[in-house]
């Protein structure tokens, strides 16, 4: 099985050209740009969803507080949410650092994206 992963991974590495080519991205940056977006889009709904599993269990935890089967599923529900949540926003913090190194992605909010056209901003 690690043979395949491996071999699947080697061949994916080797075609990363081909494919940025192949969807039409100028080069390997806007592809990984690209790629960031998509992934922080995937990180916000996941994220999302820890927090459900968290409230969800909090939920548990407090209305079912004489059964103590529901008692430690809520408790179970609880520790997965914050488990899911350190590892995600952990594995963020990984990606918005690496993408600021090589400097692609969306790093930095822009501030003229909220600005009115007529005001100017001194730099």
């Amino acid at each position: 099985m690690k043979k395949i992963l491996l071999s699947f991974l080697a061949l994916l590495l080797l075609c990363t050209p081909a494919v940025t080519f192949a969807f039409g991205f100028p080069d390997l940056r806007t592809f990984a740009t690209e790629l960031v977006g998509v992934l922080d889009i995937i990180f916000n709904i996941v994220i999302t969803l820890a927090f459900v599993a968290f409230f969800w269990g909090l939920a548990k935890f407090i209305l079912s507080s004489g059964n103590e089967k529901e008692v430690t599923s809520g408790k179970e529900f609880m520790m997965y949410g914050i488990l899911a949540l350190f590892i995600l926003w952990t594995f963020k913090a990984i990606i918005l650092f690496f993408s600021g190194q090589f400097e692609f992605g969306n790093t930095l909010p822009s501030t003229e994206n909220f600005l009115p056209a007529d005001v100017t901003v001194l730099r």
